[in-house]
């Protein structure tokens, strides 16, 4: 979703380029670099990096990520996307910004879900439906998220 706010296209799997990137073994590594990035997306100010490496590295976490490792994804993904320090990706709350727009995704799919008489129940960030239902909830699904990020980029 960020990446299409501004303007940018990515690979089918950015993070298995920013364990490639790193040198890193994609079937263990893959979701550290999900994690990573959710986590820097979701951070407020550039002061949180320091306490997010540590607070990512303590093994008490579901994946944790060792801070040499958050440096050098740090590091890879400065390099592969320069743009998410170009236009703020990182560490400003844009993560607050983009699940206001899954929000509103959210809202329309309801809303067509009753006025269409679909069974629905959200799941993250997709929708689970009956079988018979899959494919024209999956289409709606689409054609709501390409309108709310294109009304998005025309405000910006």
């Amino acid at each position: 979703m960020a990446s299409k706010l501004v303007g940018e296209d990515l690979s089918d799997d950015p993070y298995s380029d920013i364990v490639r990137a790193i040198g890193g073994d994609e079937s263990t590594d893959r979701n550290m670099a999900k994690k990573f990035v959710t986590v820097c997306i979701g951070a407020t100010s550039p002061k949180q990096k320091g306490g997010l490496m540590v607070k990512c590295s303590k093994a008490n976490n579901s994946t944790p990520i060792p801070i040499p490792t958050f440096r050098a994804m740090l590091e890879a993904t400065e390099t592969l996307f320069p743009w998410v320090n170009k236009e703020k990706i990182f560490f400003n709350d844009a993560g607050a910004r983009m699940q206001k727009l899954e929000g509103e995704i959210g809202l329309r799919m309801f809303k067509w879900a009753l006025d269409e008489e679909v069974p629905m129940l959200s799941v993250h960030d997709a929708y689970a439906v009956k079988e018979k239902d899959e494919d024209r909830t999956k289409e709606r699904m689409n054609k709501e998220w390409k309108e709310v990020i294109n009304k998005e980029v025309r405000r910006r």
